[in-house]
């Protein structure tokens, strides 16, 4: 303690008076604390009991007093003995079915098909030529010539790959980076 700040035993004027509690007192708290602990639980269980007793006895009430629907009987007369028809095997529905796919796609093939035949047919009738052959000789020196063009074109690039990226880079515009050595 710092020798300069005064005790409360210095200023018993100001030293608070706590009264003393009076004999007994702790225990009549924790005696009335319980006690009312004890009826809030009982009050929680009263009106969880109340109200599950309210439910059941709706249920019980909606259940006696609904009318069950009592199904109609018809009077059918008495048949003699039948024979018993053979029962259709599964596979006929199914056939049916497929025949019938069959007929609908071969119905709209033809109709699709129906003005290329037609056109086919018209192009048969037309009168051709007669010289037609002798103009629809192809004439293939030229195209001997353009596989030599075209070889000799890409001769400067073939013998090198490298060459060939870099060409075809500076064609695009894109500056390859020069290889270190």
């Amino acid at each position: 303690m710092n020798p300069n700040t005064p005790e409360p035993s210095d200023f018993p004027a100001y030293a608070p008076q706590w009264p003393t509690a009076p004999a007994g007192f702790a225990d009549r708290v924790t005696a009335a604390v319980e006690s009312q602990h004890r009826a809030h639980r009982r009050k929680v269980w009263l009106v969880r009991a109340v109200g599950t007793a309210l439910a059941a006895s709706v249920a019980l009430a909606l259940a006696l007093g609904l009318p069950t629907p009592q199904p109609e009987v018809a009077m059918v007369a008495p048949m003699g003995p039948t024979a018993n028809p053979k029962p259709t095997p599964i596979q006929k529905p199914f056939a049916d079915a497929g025949a019938a796919l069959a007929a609908i796609t071969v119905a709209t093939t033809e109709k699709a098909l129906a003005p290329s035949k037609t056109m086919l047919a018209s192009a048969e009738r037309l009168p051709m030529p007669k010289d037609a052959d002798a103009r629809m000789t192809v004439d293939t020196k030229g195209f001997f010539a353009s596989t030599e063009s075209a070889r000799a074109g890409l001769d400067p690039v073939s013998s090198q790959p490298r060459r060939a990226m870099n060409r075809m880079f500076r064609d695009f515009g894109i500056a390859p980076s020069k290889p270190r050595s």
